[in-house]
């Protein structure tokens, strides 16, 4: 009864606490309203198999929905038209892994021993992140996932040092209008033996729809699992605590020597599941391998930080060959730099080659599918998004293939994945709303964020170097 008590007075200050920010006023801006859509004479790439592409084609958007794919549609007297000409119309990208937060830091973590990602973002930024600036860090992330065609984001929040922590970085994703998931996590510091604040999720879980009125975004948790040093009760608990909720549930994996047997003890325990998804998971056993496909959990790969940090090369190709969920993620853009899925996509064909030396190792048009329909699928939202298919709902972007490093213009899928950059993406549309039109994201302050931002970030760079200095650190 007492637990019970407390996760109501949570609830209870939950909408006081969500309008209850500093920087959004100036910040979010309106939204656009959703209004019928017809692209025409585009390339049409739907990533529906039964679909296929559609040269010259036409897509018509209604209700926040995809109306129809294919040639000479027409369109109802009050809807926008787009002219496609010139351009590939495509599902929106589907990111699979984001610790939003910390791109408020990007750049800041050094390239010497000390001062690393883990050291400089984790134990000295983060303790430092005040609500405010988890806003910040996904208002940041987000408007650069809509500007470069990611169209739904897995925030993968792990510096919620307090409740209003988690409620500013819902309030972020929902002010940009952007789908996504937000899996409520513990903080980088959190000691081994501690329990993440389960009240608290039960108490936004039991909100939702005040935090997505327009069902955009989803809850999930994402937890340590069985580090070395972490209870086996924690686990226990936390995976428990997800499943009485009925809530999806990641964890980082089998990434490093010291915790490669992760996904094994996870299946000695029988907590792996469909709902499950897997991070990085490099440095797998066969056991392992075994024990994902029947379990039927998914697993997300970031090769731009995995390589990035020492971790190696993912196992793209063993992981398709045995027919397991792969998504592709961003992970951290304080240590990729960008958060741009086609960067990803093409750090995913690059990594594969050179572990696999083979040039053809995966091609285009698979990499294609693991940034939209394989993505969703990692997620367990491919009912919904993923593909052109009619009747999903309308996230999509239009590329424009016009620039000079597009020239001439050859494969398609090959232009996309091996030369796209975020200015080419001209249209972005998120459940038939427009986030991104005529090369602008809507529904954000540009300056706004980034005066905000800097400033936030000079205060934090600053603290960062007096800690150095008391501790007379170079």
């Amino acid at each position: 009864m007492a637990r019970k008590a407390r996760i109501a007075a949570l609830a209870a200050s939950f909408t006081l606490t969500l309008c209850a920010d500093a920087w959004s006023a100036d910040i979010a801006q309106p939204l656009p309203a959703r209004k019928p859509t017809l692209i025409r004479n585009a390339y049409v790439m739907t990533m529906d198999p039964a679909l296929g592409d559609v040269p010259a084609g036409d897509v018509l958007v209604g209700d926040g929905r995809i109306m129809a794919v294919g040639k000479n549609l027409q369109a109802p007297p009050n809807a926008d038209i787009v002219d496609g000409s010139h351009a590939v119309v495509m599902p929106g990208l589907v990111e699979t892994h984001w610790h939003m937060w910390n791109t408020l830091v990007r750049g800041m973590e050094g390239d010497r021993t000390g001062h690393g990602y883990f050291d400089v973002v984790h134990k000295k930024a983060g303790p430092q992140f005040t609500p405010d600036d988890e806003y910040l860090g996904v208002m940041i992330s987000g408007a650069e996932a809509i500007n470069s065609g990611t169209t739904f984001v897995h925030d993968w929040s792990h510096n919620l040092r307090s409740s209003d922590h988690a409620r500013a970085g819902l309030k972020a994703l929902k002010d940009l209008g952007i789908r996504g998931r937000f899996s409520y996590g513990y903080f980088t510091t959190i000691e081994p033996d501690k329990v993440s604040n389960l009240d608290d999720i039960a108490a936004v879980k039991q909100r939702w729809n005040e935090f997505s009125p327009e069902g955009l975004l989803d809850l999930g948790m994402a937890v340590r699992g069985p580090l070395p040093g972490v209870p086996k009760e924690v686990v226990d608990q936390e995976f428990g605590a997800a499943q009485k909720l009925g809530l999806p549930i990641t964890v980082h994996v089998n990434q490093i020597a010291r915790n490669k047997d992760m996904v094994q003890k996870l299946c000695d325990a029988k907590l792996l599941r469909k709902e499950v998804l897997l991070i990085h998971a490099m440095l797998l056993s066969d056991a392992e391998y075994d024990c994902i496909v029947g379990s039927g959990a998914a697993v997300s790969l970031s090769p731009v930080s995995e390589m990035r940090v020492g971790y190696g090369f993912p196992r793209t190709n063993e992981l398709l060959k045995r027919r397991i969920p792969v998504g592709l993620s961003v992970d951290t853009a304080s240590i990729t730099g960008n958060g741009s899925m086609f960067d990803v996509m093409r750090a995913t064909q690059n990594a594969a080659s050179g572990l696999l030396q083979d040039e053809f190792a995966l091609p285009a048009r698979r990499l294609l599918e693991l940034a939209t329909i394989g993505g969703a699928k990692a997620i367990g939202m491919d009912d919904r998004i993923g593909s052109l298919t009619p009747g999903k709902r309308a996230d999509l972007i239009l590329v424009d293939l016009r620039g000079y490093h597009m020239m001439p213009l050859t494969d398609v899928a090959n232009l996309l994945v091996q030369s796209t950059q975020p200015a080419d993406v001209k249209l972005v549309m998120v459940d038939g709303r427009m986030l991104k039109s005529n090369g602008e994201v809507g529904g954000v302050n540009r300056q706004a964020l980034a005066e905000a931002a800097a400033r936030r970030n000079e205060e934090i760079m600053r603290q960062e170097m007096a800690d150095r200095v008391q501790k007379k650190q170079p």
